[in-house]
């Protein structure tokens, strides 16, 4: 049977603060290859979360205004990649800006 497994986008509340993408763990998955990100992210071959907790944990906090539909494959060095994982869609919004000037008033 088929399993999909959701890619959840969460924030992580650690020292740094890094919005990071991550994924359900899987078993024996020693890399996974995540579609759908810039190119920068180079994201061809990130390695399965040494803690077990995640399959994956990707720090996205610097990734550009937009939206994006990302696919992983979890894979094994000795079997290779399965099929993609079920797209999953998310907006990075642009930073707001204040409209007006701060007053007191009485």
């Amino acid at each position: 049977m088929k399993t999909i497994l959701t890619i959840i986008f969460i924030l992580i509340a650690g020292a740094a603060g890094a919005t990071s993408l991550v994924c359900d763990c899987i078993v024996g998955a020693d890399y996974y290859v995540i579609t759908g990100l810039p190119a920068t992210y180079n994201a061809s071959h990130v390695p399965a979360d040494p803690t077990g907790q995640y399959g994956f944990r990707l720090d996205i906090s610097a990734i550009p205004v937009g939206t994006y539909a990302v696919r992983y494959q979890p894979c094994t060095t000795l079997w290779g990649c399965s099929v993609p994982s079920a797209e999953f869609k998310f907006t990075r919004p642009a930073l707001l800006q204040a409209d007006g000037a701060c007053k007191v008033i009485p």
